[in-house]
């Protein structure tokens, strides 16, 4: 796969097939691009979730939608705010 091992950079106004790295011409543009993308990383909020994004019903409920990002619960936490419990249970 290009890019895994070090990153490409591309003008995707001027290439919008990616077919021409310009990392090796243009090294201070790919050096910002991964120190923003460090300080990006190291700002990013965990899921609230349990099992985060790789939880089997979130996928399972993102699937059967069409890949669309949809609200689901699981019957676990349904009746656990049903019985007034969880996280959910002050809506």
């Amino acid at each position: 796969m290009p890019c895994a091992a070090t990153p490409c950079l591309f003008d995707i106004d001027a290439d919008p097939l990616e077919k021409h790295d310009l990392a090796a011409q243009a090294p201070q543009i790919v050096a910002a691009m991964m120190a923003r993308l460090e300080v990006l990383r190291a700002a990013r909020l965990e899921s609230p979730f349990a099992g985060g994004h790789q939880n089997e019903e979130a996928c399972a409920a993102m699937e059967k939608s069409g890949m669309a990002v949809v609200p689901w619960q699981t019957d676990d936490a349904i009746a656990q705010v049903d019985n007034g419990v969880g996280a959910n249970s002050a809506l």
